[in-house]
């Protein structure tokens, strides 16, 4: 079973290019048809309560900010745990319930089983932005000593791949109306690293664990000087992974 996700996640990596053109046929209202196995409840704003560990009964309304990774509707396609595609639509990722939210025919905003939707590949767009990918249940991801089932984001195509876990929860303050609390989203940021079938967490960003986990990474410290990259910084160890890759064939 670990060996089908990795290499499910492998071969996804190696056709991340030709996502757009693979998946862009229109799926509407038929697709949504192939998602009544799969909804778990609506979200209405004050039915839905945000996921919060001291205080689980919050509804939205009582929390500022987004729990969504982008609060846009996206055009994404959406995998079942077989690998299978389901639909084609626009939804909204929600990174603190890690769960999919799409509008049905009624007009009403549901959220699908996260334990079902294993993979969502969001379709580049010219207006809300460039595509991205998630995946969830990554074998020997863990947070902590905790399985670690939530989506990660993968931020590279190729033999190795920065995956980036956004913790997206539910913080607490002092209000100013006397005899309430004030709630907002945090978002923490960890990252994992993919490789060859192992996923290993970082302890945090750096040259270091980065050259350490890639075999033969030593060999480009001089193209990391030359173009000037941070190893600290999430783009920059992106873009050294991209460069990796390349030359890993």
């Amino acid at each position: 079973m670990k060996l089908k996700y990795f290499i499910s996640i492998a071969v996804f990596l190696s056709v991340l290019n030709n996502v757009k053109a693979q998946l862009i046929e229109p799926r509407g209202i038929a697709g949504m048809l192939n998602l009544n196995n799969y909804l778990k409840w609506a979200v209405q704003d004050m039915r839905t309560l945000a996921n919060s560990d001291f205080a689980p009964g919050i509804p939205w309304s009582r929390v500022t900010g987004s729990p969504f990774w982008n609060d846009n509707w996206r055009l994404a396609s959406l995998y079942d745990k077989n690998d299978k595609i389901i639909a084609t639509l626009p939804v909204r990722l929600n990174l603190n319930t890690s769960s999919v939210h799409f509008i049905d025919q009624k007009g009403e905003e549901l959220s699908l089983d996260p334990d079902e939707i294993r993979k969502v590949v969001f379709l580049q767009d010219e207006i809300t932005g460039p595509g991205a990918v998630f995946i969830s249940y990554v074998p020997n991801a863990y947070f902590g000593d905790a399985k670690n089932n939530n989506y990660l984001q993968v931020m590279n195509e190729g033999k190795a791949s920065l995956l980036a876990y956004n913790r997206r929860y539910v913080g607490k303050g002092d209000s100013s109306s006397p005899g309430q609390q004030r709630y907002y989203y945090k978002n923490e940021v960890s990252y994992y690293m993919a490789r060859n079938n192992k996923v290993e967490r970082l302890k945090k960003l750096g040259k270091e664990q980065i050259f350490m986990l890639l075999p033969g990474a030593n060999a480009f410290d001089e193209w990391v000087t030359e173009n000037k990259l941070n190893m600290k910084k999430e783009a920059d160890i992106k873009k050294f992974i991209d460069y990796y890759n390349s030359e890993k064939k």
